[in-house]
């Protein structure tokens, strides 16, 4: 019961810093590092094949034993994996772009046009480019339940998944009132990015390696968006960044490492 009166303070001040813009930015920082990092990291066990007997292992745990051609699971399993992985593909994605700038150019949002296209477009060219870099052909292992013919490493309908899904999310989170909407709309992102990418790995056409780096850059790619937009509402005046927020998440750090409560400073 102490601990958790002691704690209910920091809880508060984490929800108010969470509304804060400054705040957002670090987070989003954060996952920009994160993003990059993890990808980087990929990468180099791709590059090495280091990670190709664990991504063998993965795709035919996901196959019948006696038939590799068949899912493991319900009858109905493959055909959702069909559709629901059509959510990330260029159809779907092109519409979706189509219909979300058709309203902002209604509503006059032009920097809100900007960043979707240059979050989307953008996003497409860097998967684009980074498939040719890497050259990974699509996994063998087993039987496509698709016709896929690009590279395979990143995934793209992971990588694009991740981009449109969470940029959309980010669009709708800020005009709603309430936190349990706004948490919503950010859970529904997250699930669609999840079974997206998972709906690749039951296809056979991705390994689980070009998923994970095809989340990692759709997540620091994003983030690079959302800060790029920042910078861009800052330059026109809307909305400045206070620095003494940051400060105050040092302030918050060293407390706890002497061993004090962050906000009333008392030992504990």
């Amino acid at each position: 019961m102490e601990q958790s009166r002691i704690n209910q303070p920091f809880l508060q001040w984490l929800k108010d810093r969470a509304q804060n813009t400054s705040f957002a930015i670090l987070m989003w920082g954060l996952l920009l590092v994160a993003g990059i990092w993890i990808f980087a990291e990929l990468a180099d066990e791709v590059m090495e094949g280091e990670a190709r007997q664990v991504d063998i292992m993965i795709l035919q745990a996901l196959r019948e034993t006696t038939d590799n051609a068949m899912l493991r699971g319900p009858a109905w399993l493959e055909e959702a994996a069909r559709e629901v992985t059509t959510l990330g593909g260029g159809p779907v994605i092109t519409l979706v772009t189509i219909i979300v700038v058709g309203y902002l150019l209604m509503m006059k949002d032009y920097r809100s046009v900007f960043m979707v296209l240059i979050a989307i477009v953008g996003g497409s060219l860097l998967v684009g480019g980074l498939k040719m870099a890497f050259g990974r052909p699509r996994p063998e292992v087993v039987p496509h339940l698709l016709t896929e013919t690009s590279l395979s490493f990143p995934s793209g309908h992971s990588a694009m998944a991740a981009i449109v899904y969470m940029s959309l999310a980010a669009l709708l989170t800020p005009i709603q009132s309430r936190r349990r909407a706004r948490v919503y709309i950010v859970v529904v992102a997250l699930v669609l990015t999840l079974i997206i990418g998972i709906s690749r790995l039951l296809l056979g056409v991705h390994y689980p390696t070009d998923v994970l780096a095809g989340w990692a850059v759709g997540i620091a790619w994003g983030a690079m968006c959302y800060l790029l937009s920042v910078y861009l509402r800052v330059r026109a005046g809307k909305k400045t960044c206070c620095p003494r927020h940051l400060a105050g998440l040092c302030a918050v750090y060293l407390s706890v490492r002497a061993g004090k409560n962050p906000v009333s400073g008392e030992p504990e």
